[in-house]
This record gives C-alpha cells, structure tokens and sequence, in this order.
C-alpha cells in the first residue's frame, strides 16, 4: 500500500528489479500510481495499479484479490500508506478531523488478508516514519502517533499478526 510515489514508488521498482510482479495500492493519484506500474512492466515484471481506502477491509479485499488474478499467490505486502492529516497542535482539531491519519492503524486489515492468502510463505513489511521518535511538535501531531501505532502493531506483545 502506499506505492504511487516517493518510497513507495523506489519500493516497487527496487521489488520488480529482484524479479516480483507488484500491485501498486494507492489512495488518491492514479496517474502516478498507473506510471508506476509502468516502470514495472518496462522492467519485465506484471504490475497493476489498485486505488483502495485500507480503512475498509471489503476494499482491502478487492485490491488482494486484483493482485492474485492471473499472477498467482500472493508472496509478501509492504505496508508503506502515510497521510498527514490535519497540521496543528494536538488539542485544536476534532477526533472526526484526526479521522485520516488515524485510518493509519488499519495496516492490520492488510495484513490479515495477506496472511490468509500466504499459506507457502511470504513477507510483511510495515513502513513506519522518525517522527514516531522525533515527535512533530505542533504541526503533524496525529500522522505521528498514527505511525506509532504502526510500530507496536506487531511486537511481541502487539497484535499476534507477525
């Protein structure tokens, strides 16, 4: 998830040139999600481009199940959907407006689905950010503690998804 652009873009070429089809999940920019995948197929791996809202796991599903049509079993997810939300102090936006950032915590749908279709293996990578350390003081309190969650999601005393 998170493949149209920046990281995730150099993450689905970097996957395509070690030999792995890909499929491009993004939210919004479909334009740069679809040149992605061009970059892919031009290095001689399958690539489709899914838009899909990780928040809701019938999408989530959707997008797995384009990915499997005629590419076979899916072999690993990069977790990598950062949005930045609201920029402001902690106390001034509403929990509706904090509401995008937040949807951050939902890597766990991802996740779920891609264990479910893994029965031979395969890898889960979540992507989390310096600020979960750094903090961004003022400005994207919430992308901050969404990614947060990211990195706790899966210890040891997490959610048991590893």
């Amino acid at each position: 998830m998170g493949g149209s652009r920046g990281i995730g873009a150099a993450i689905c070429l970097r996957l395509a040139a070690e030999g792995h089809d890909v499929a491009v999940g993004y939210r919004s920019g479909a334009k740069a999600a679809e040149g992605v995948a061009e970059r892919v197929r031009a290095l001689g791996r399958a690539a489709v481009a899914v838009a899909v809202d990780t928040a809701d796991a019938a999408d989530v599903d959707r997008m797995f199940d384009i990915a499997a049509k005629g590419r076979g079993q899916v072999t690993g997810l990069v977790n990598n959907a950062g949005v930045s939300g609201l920029v402001g102090r902690c106390p001034t936006p509403t929990l509706r407006g904090c509401g995008r950032p937040w949807k951050l915590m939902f890597f766990l749908l991802c996740a779920r689905r891609a264990i479910r279709d893994m029965t031979a293996g395969g890898a889960i990578v979540n992507i989390s950010s310096a600020a979960t350390a750094l903090g961004s003081p003022g400005t994207y309190v919430h992308y901050a503690a969404a990614k947060a969650a990211v990195d706790d999601g899966g210890t040891a005393r997490g959610s048991g998804c590893r």
